[in-house]
């Protein structure tokens, strides 16, 4: 009878103890709408954020550097002959709508849990390296138009 009970007693310490997770909270793992649908650890999805925001921050200064290019062109416009400023303008207008597809890009990007973005990363640097890439080749357009 005594190896009954320790028989029983040792099973319902197992059973309880499987159900019971020795782990910290700082390890197990969730499943968090931030994160998106994939279980992380803490320290994992914490530096998937630290990286998202890290990104963000660059992102929105490559954005707001875009812009400031957009205007110096603009304002450069007021000394180029009628035919060149309107050139400059439709140039100017194809690289804000880039800029703002690229803009609409890193929006879906902010959006996103950490189970998609770095997959939109990947579109939002295409697109912004695309406005750059034009307003690069304008750039060097308008030197030409201006030394002739």
């Amino acid at each position: 009878m005594y190896g009954f009970r320790i028989c029983l007693a040792l099973g319902l310490v197992m059973a309880v103890g499987s159900a019971c997770s020795l782990e910290p909270a700082s390890v197990r793992t969730r499943t968090d709408p931030a994160f998106g649908d994939i279980p992380k650890n803490s320290f994992a999805a914490e530096q998937q954020l630290k990286d998202k925001k890290t990104y963000e921050e660059d992102t929105e200064y490559r954005l707001k550097n875009l812009d400031s290019k957009i205007e110096e062109l603009k304002g450069q416009g007021k000394e180029l002959n009628r035919e060149a400023r309107k050139e400059l303008e439709e140039l100017s207008t194809e690289l804000q709508k880039k800029r703002d597809q690229a803009a609409i890009r890193f929006q879906e990007l902010r959006a996103a849990g950490a189970a998609t973005w770095k997959r939109l990363k990947e579109g939002v640097d295409q697109a912004i390296d695309e406005a750059e890439e034009f307003y690069e080749w304008t750039k060097s357009k308008l030197q030409d138009s201006n030394s002739r």
